[in-house]
């Protein structure tokens, strides 16, 4: 039975199992996939800060260049000293900055005439693709080159003058290497790299790690395995790229996933289980239900409801049972709350109103005054088609209506908060029939509820009952209750009532009506029956009493 009853639920609820399990899941896909997150953020952020500071680096050192070129460029025109004099500024410019290795002097036509070396006899033809382009009046770098006089390589900070002839500082490209090394930036990896590249001539012209043969493998998008950043250098045609690979950027968040992987996951396990035991008996009994409708596994049990001072039984409130075919007896505070998620409630709340219909007009046949209550739930009466059909229903009944009571909490009504339940509750009133507001007390309705929905009886919650005996808040509170019943002309029903000494305190406070297990448990009509025919001296002409009109 319990293989075919687990069968049954997974091929019902495979759904339900495979939410579970992602919910279940929930920890350690959020854990692994933040540490992911943040592996791959923290590595592209602290790459972003290299590259974003070894291009501060290089614009500080191209902005010196451009200073210190454009006042040799402004003391030239104006010179008029030896080419001595000339020769010693040009090497007290490279003595001053030691970045710069060397300072030149191209002339109008193209040749090296000086250096911070000297004079150059004869001058040296500089080659078009080793010059800036003249045509932009700003420093450019160019190269790298191998410098005609030194014959080292190079990188060329060129400014073209007025008359089109060129002032350069040289500078060593391993000076941009060094940039990098003493921001003690994190380790690029084995397959990770640095480079410094000119986007107009897709050349790479420094860079540190394992810097790619090829410009253009760095100008195109990275691949998805690598991560890749790149910043600009300002006013200048080179861009930073910066790049590692991803397996190396998560190193640590493998560890972490070898590590913690295996405890989150045997706590998600933990959680699943507790999930499909809690979720397997309730949300099985949506699909029961309705068997259980079908099968008549539903049982309408009687309590007895007395009058106080007479002390004599005037109805009952009827109370749904499910004997289930294999699980036994299942009580309403686990089936209720299924039913009106999933509108089950309607077809049983039907079910229950014709039940007590009959029993109702049994009973009447040999105790004219009897009341039959019964419970509504809000989900009975909301939507305008339900409350439609709901009324039909009880019009069927017309001959027994004026004996029956309906039930609504005040913790549902709180809860639902629709318009359309007044004017539901009005119509079946109109019909004859009581309505009582069951729970009062708990759901904090408050006056405008109670004027709003105009009941016939306030039942008083269990809890005010057992504390009506001592002088605590709740006792305090039933008798503001009772001062606002009598205010609104409501008569009033203790729930709960156990001990003699709760019933002869409530007659006290002048509570009339009252139920509970003093008088009698819940029981079968044929149990009821038997009741009422062993009460002794039982008025056949006592019921409850007329209330308001509506």
């Amino acid at each position: 039975m319990v293989n075919l009853v687990g069968l049954r639920w997974l091929r019902r609820y495979h759904r339900l199992v495979l939410w579970i399990v992602s919910i279940s899941l929930i920890p350690t896909i959020t854990l692994l996939g933040f540490s992911y997150y943040q592996a791959i953020s923290t590595a592209r952020s602290e790459l972003k800060k290299a590259t974003e500071q070894s291009s501060r680096k290089l614009s500080e050192l191209i902005r010196a260049a451009d200073l210190t070129l454009r006042e040799l460029e402004i003391y030239l025109e104006n010179f008029e000293g030896t080419e001595q004099a000339a020769w010693q500024l040009l090497q007290q410019i490279a003595y001053n900055d030691p970045r710069f290795r060397e300072v030149g002097i191209v002339d109008e036509q193209g040749y090296l005439v000086a250096t911070s070396l000297g004079p150059v006899e004869p001058p040296i033809a500089i080659k078009s693709k080793t010059r800036a382009d003249l045509s932009r009046r700003e420093i450019q770098i160019v190269g790298p080159v191998t410098t005609s006089v030194m014959q080292q390589r190079s990188l060329v900070l060129a400014l073209p003058t007025q008359g089109q002839g060129e002032l350069n500082v040289l500078i060593d490209p391993t000076l941009l290497q060094d940039f990098w090394t003493a921001l003690g930036e994190q380790d690029l990896g084995q397959e990770g790299f640095l480079v410094y590249v000119d986007q107009h001539h897709e050349k790479i012209i420094a860079g540190v790690g394992l810097v790619p043969r090829r410009a253009e493998t760095l100008l195109a998008p990275a691949s998805r395995d690598r991560i890749q950043v790149r910043y600009p250098v300002d006013e200048t045609d080179i861009v930073i790229v910066g790049e590692i690979s991803k397996g190396w950027a998560l190193r640590h968040w493998e560890r972490l996933l070898i590590t913690v992987a295996p405890v989150v996951l045997g706590t998600s396990l933990l959680v699943f289980a507790a999930l499909t035991r809690f979720t397997y008996f309730t949300q099985l009994l949506d699909y029961d239900i309705r068997i259980g409708l079908k099968n008549r596994e539903f049982e309408l049990y009687y309590q007895p409801i007395f009058d106080l001072v007479a002390n004599t039984c005037i109805g009952a409130e009827v109370l749904i049972r499910w004997k289930h075919s294999y699980q036994g007896l299942i009580l309403p505070g686990v089936f209720i709350p299924i039913a009106e998620k999933t509108g089950l409630i309607v077809e049983m709340g039907d079910w229950v109103l014709q039940k007590a219909a009959v029993g109702c007009s049994e009973l009447l046949a040999d105790y004219p005054n009897l009341y039959i209550s019964i419970n509504l739930s809000p989900v009975q009466i909301t939507s305008y088609q339900n409350a439609q059909a709901f009324y039909e229903k009880l019009k069927e009944h017309e001959a027994v209506t004026p004996h029956l009571m309906f039930e609504i909490t005040e913790t549902s009504l709180a809860e639902t908060g629709q318009e359309a339940i007044p004017k539901t509750l009005k119509r079946i009133h109109s019909l004859g029939a009581k309505i009582a507001l069951d729970d009062f007390g708990t759901g904090f309705c408050g006056i405008n509820y109670l004027s709003q929905f105009s009941f016939d009886y306030l039942k008083i919650d269990r809890t005010f009952t057992c504390a009506c005996e001592t002088t605590s808040n709740l006792s305090t509170a039933l008798d503001g209750m009772i001062d606002l019943a009598k205010r609104f002309e409501a008569n009033l029903i203790a729930e709960g009532i156990e001990t003699e000494k709760q019933r002869q305190t409530l007659l006290d406070k002048g509570i009339q009506f009252g139920q509970g297990w003093l008088y009698a448990h819940p029981m079968s009509l044929a149990e009821f029956k038997q009741f009422l025919s062993l009460q002794a001296g039982i008025a056949k002409d006592v019921g409850f009493p007329s209330s308001k009109v509506q």
